[in-house]
């Protein structure tokens, strides 16, 4: 997800540091901001839900705006969970910010080599590819 967010051009940080909790990236532009928690991996299990809700409700609070994706839906139907994301940030008027090259993305400060990525797909009208998956 974060490989795609870079190559269509966002500017997106992951492990967001927000006082004592992380939020698992978060995409700017134009003064706006989107928190993407992606669930079900072994830090966002069923078991933790309530306590990752109750951290959502606080921040959102706080202004933030979420968009939470499942794991298996990203890696069942990747673009067209990637379409989702895609259309909350034109929904929020979040703009790429320009070309980025995913092969190499900052973690925590540190540049790491990541390999190639597959290029995004577009369809026969110029647009990412779509298809229904669920709404954010």
């Amino acid at each position: 997800m974060l490989k795609r967010l870079l190559l269509a051009g966002y500017k997106v940080t992951p492990q967001w540091k927000v006082g004592a909790y992380r939020i698992d990236m978060v995409v700017e532009g134009a003064g706006r901001r989107l928190a993407i928690e992606c669930d079900g991996d072994k830090y966002h299990t069923a078991e933790n839900l309530a306590e990752d809700m109750n951290r959502q409700a606080i921040l959102e609070r706080l202004g933030w705006r979420f968009a939470r994706i499942r794991g298996s839906q990203f890696f069942r139907y990747p673009d067209q969970t990637m379409q989702l994301i895609f259309d909350k940030l034109t929904q929020m008027e979040i703009p790429p910010e320009g070309e980025q090259n995913a092969s190499t993305i900052a973690v925590h400060g540190e540049l790491k080599d990541r390999g190639s990525v597959e290029p995004w797909r577009f369809n026969e009208h110029g647009g990412r590819r779509t298809g229904p998956v669920g709404t954010l």
